[in-house]
């Protein structure tokens, strides 16, 4: 075999072979004669293998000697002598020979049929097949949070032995659709890398698929599944559905994780209602503003957070505390409470009677202090001063009254504002000596009950009263 140029790529080739019987034409019967059968290689390449056949019929005795190459084989088979001689090579110029002695056994003409067969030639070509190749790979967490970025790579690979051309990538995840890449040419054994940032904002399995194609309908294609994890939270807020003014109202907080993932930094946000005044707070809190920030670090799946919120509410009514909870990354949570705030008017009556024993005859002062204790206004209050027989009210102070038999009437008082206190006078002039009884009573529209105090008070006559002049002869005693 040898190389040829342009695109040759094998080529076999056998040498000029000569084959050639030497010895005597004319053979007397009886005698002996030598023969030689010689191989000629007259070409320039070496002659690789060949088989020759002689065949003697019969009635000629033949008998085969040692030949310069290779060896004979001797057969009889119906009189006749076949001798096979088989030698593996000879070199390009050079010649073999084998002798063979012949002995005719009658006066006929005889002929000696030969053939030859050269070794098969063989050989082989090793033609360099190049192709390319496509593989596909791709890189990136399986388990994600929602909301955040993620990077993920695509590997392709040219594994081949030659470039491949018309490269393109493709990248989809369902329900977000899909993107191509135009890479161009890979070079064999080469690979490029491409990083694609994906952020998930739907929570379960998602598909991710890639695939690659190139020139020559080379295609490759991988996909993996991600599982989006996302945390759900919800909060809740527990307080009383009634207070009255001025009492605390305690409120109980819960933010509980319901998701599949961490919730981190998150912020729980008050929104107080207005003129609320803050008693106690969760640890951390900060109050700006009307609002209330309650930072709280990480509740896991299935886990809560939990705190305790103390308010004074100002304002008689409804009163809404909004909660709001927000993460980084993540859907916020909101709640809210309304607590009713029943204000009320609480008014409280004392009265300052005249130190005993009082004169008769003489005007004296009941004193009554009317206080709203209360964290609602008064409205319309009535107080009506009464008396037992033998003393009448003779006149009031503090406010506009009227006198009827045995009673002062105040005027009644539009508004007495809550912590406010007025002081009212009632005097008085007894006519008879003895124990009277006094009874104040106060009414209002803003309560169905009624304040009723009574005093009792000792009169006596003055001395110039009670002393009868004396009697001619009397004493006193």
């Amino acid at each position: 075999m040898s190389a040829g140029s342009g695109d040759e790529r094998m080529k076999l080739e056998t040498p000029h072979i000569e084959v050639v019987l030497n010895g005597p034409a004319d053979l007397p019967v009886g005698a002996p004669a030598q023969y030689d059968v010689v191989v000629y290689n007259r070409d320039s390449i070496n002659l690789e293998g060949l088989i020759l056949r002689l065949d003697v019929p019969p009635g000629v005795a033949a008998d085969a000697q040692p030949p310069s190459r290779g060896e004979i084989e001797v057969e009889q088979a119906d009189g006749a002598t076949l001798f096979t001689w088989a030698f593996d090579s000879l070199p390009a110029g050079q010649s073999a020979k084998a002798p063979i002695k012949m002995i005719a056994q009658s006066p006929r003409k005889f002929a000696v049929a030969m053939e030859w067969t050269l070794m098969p030639v063989s050989g082989a070509a090793t033609i360099d097949v190049r192709s390319p190749r496509l593989e596909l790979a791709l890189e990136g967490p399986s388990d994600v949070r929602y909301g955040e970025a993620n990077t993920y790579r695509l590997h392709v690979r040219n594994p081949g032995n030659a470039a491949a051309q018309n490269v393109a990538v493709k990248l989809s995840a369902e329900p977000y659709g899909a993107s191509s890449t135009e890479i161009g040419s890979i070079p064999a054994g080469s690979e490029e890398t491409i990083d694609v940032e994906l952020t998930f904002n739907q929570r379960g399995t998602i598909g991710m698929a890639a695939s690659a194609t190139a020139l020559g309908d080379l295609t490759s294609a991988t996909q993996i599944d991600v599982l989006v994890k996302q945390p759900n939270l919800v909060a809740t807020i527990e307080a009383p559905q009634a207070v009255y003014h001025g009492t605390a109202t305690n409120y109980q907080v819960t933010v509980a994780n319901t998701g599949d993932a961490e919730a981190r930094d998150i912020t729980a946000t008050f929104v107080l209602p207005p003129g609320a005044k803050l008693i106690s707070s969760p640890a951390g809190s900060t109050l700006s503003g009307g609002k209330l920030m309650w930072p709280i670090a990480e509740i896991r799946p299935g886990m809560t957070a939990e705190a305790a919120l103390q308010l004074t509410l100002a304002r008689e009514g409804a009163n809404r505390v909004d909660l709001e909870c927000s993460m980084a990354v993540g859907l916020a949570a909101n709640c809210s409470t309304t607590t009713d705030v029943r204000a009320i008017a609480d008014l409280k009556l004392i009265v300052g009677d005249p130190i005993a024993p009082a004169p008769v005859g003489s005007e004296v002062v009941y004193e009554l202090q009317l206080t709203n204790r209360g964290s609602k206004a008064a409205n319309n209050v009535k107080i009506v001063a009464q008396f037992s027989d033998g003393i009448e009210p003779t006149r009031g102070e503090g406010h506009a009254f009227r006198i009827v038999p045995g009673q002062l009437l105040f005027e009644p008082i539009a508004r007495v504002e809550a912590g406010q206190t007025i002081t009212l006078r009632v005097i008085a002039l007894a006519e008879t000596s003895g124990t009277h009884r006094f009874r104040a009573e106060v009414r209002s529209d803003d309560s169905q009950l009624k304040l009723v105090q009574e005093e009792s008070t000792q009169y006596l006559d003055s001395i110039g009263r009670i002393a009868s002049p004396p009697l001619s002869g009397s004493t006193l005693r």
